[in-house]
């Protein structure tokens, strides 16, 4: 790490726009590294924390409880070369090993690394800046493009809401849920909570809801977005499509209507 500076000097260190935050780390010159994905499962027995809980407890065949993966904590510094030693074998086999997914295929890879597997939790329970997972980024990104080319003015990351926006006099609100650490069922089930946890607790007048997915729900889950109120929105290429248009007609003016 060279520095941690401020939203301003970010944007005048790098000459352009950058992901709002508080706080920006900045690497040194000449240590940034490609992302390495490493299996270390059978290492996890062995790792310990400077914590009162200070090792992970295993479940049936190795799984790992995500709840314990919540709060930062420090390795040791033996734990630490353990992980050292596991990177640079990889890197001497010169190849990412990836883990099988618990519980049977899936149509989205699982977290194949200790780190990802944190990052998918945080991901899904809203903890981590989204900055981190460049699909969600990518994804506000070609939104609010998409939605200001038809005249919609969009909030984004207001109030912990991914995206917000009034159309015909009506508020709306959504969430962004994609699939690079979550199954599409994963996906859809925290999105749908988020957003009716925002709408009816957060607001003074509940606004209408919707969901932004990068995968089409099956008809079941369909059918309960709509009994819900929940508009789904899937992102194809650079379009947008509505995909429940009865849920909330007036966004078909904005998405039109993709056949299921």
């Amino acid at each position: 790490m060279d520095k941690i500076v401020d939203q301003r000097i970010a944007e005048h260190r790098f000459r352009e726009k950058v992901y709002k935050a508080k706080l920006h780390v900045l690497a040194r010159s000449g240590t940034i590294e490609g992302l390495h994905e490493i299996d270390i499962h059978q290492l996890t027995s062995r790792l310990r924390f400077k914590s009162k809980n200070d090792s992970l407890t295993l479940g049936h065949g190795g799984r790992i409880n995500g709840q314990q993966l919540q709060v930062l904590r420090e390795l040791t510094p033996a734990s630490a070369d353990l992980l050292a030693v596991a990177r640079k074998r990889k890197h001497a086999k010169g190849k990412t090993v990836t883990t099988a997914p618990a519980g049977g295929a899936e149509r989205k890879r699982k977290p194949s690394s200790f780190a990802n597997l944190k990052r998918a939790y945080d991901y899904a329970l809203d903890t981590v800046g989204r900055s981190v997972i460049p699909a969600h980024y990518n994804y506000q990104v070609g939104l609010r493009r998409f939605l200001e080319a038809r005249g919609v003015k969009p909030n984004m990351e207001e109030n912990f809401v991914d995206v917000g926006f009034t159309l015909d006099g009506d508020h709306y609100i959504g969430e962004i849920k994609v699939t690079t650490y979550l199954t599409p069922q994963q996906a859809f089930r925290t999105a749908v909570g988020q957003v009716l946890e925002y709408a009816h607790l957060a607001f003074k007048r509940t606004p209408q809801m919707m969901i932004f997915l990068d995968h089409s729900p099956d008809e079941r889950r369909v059918a309960l977005a709509e009994k819900l109120g929940i508009a789904i929105v899937v992102k194809c290429g650079r379009k947008f499509s509505l995909l429940n248009p009865t849920s909330i007609r007036a966004l078909s003016k904005v998405f039109g209507a993709r056949a299921r």
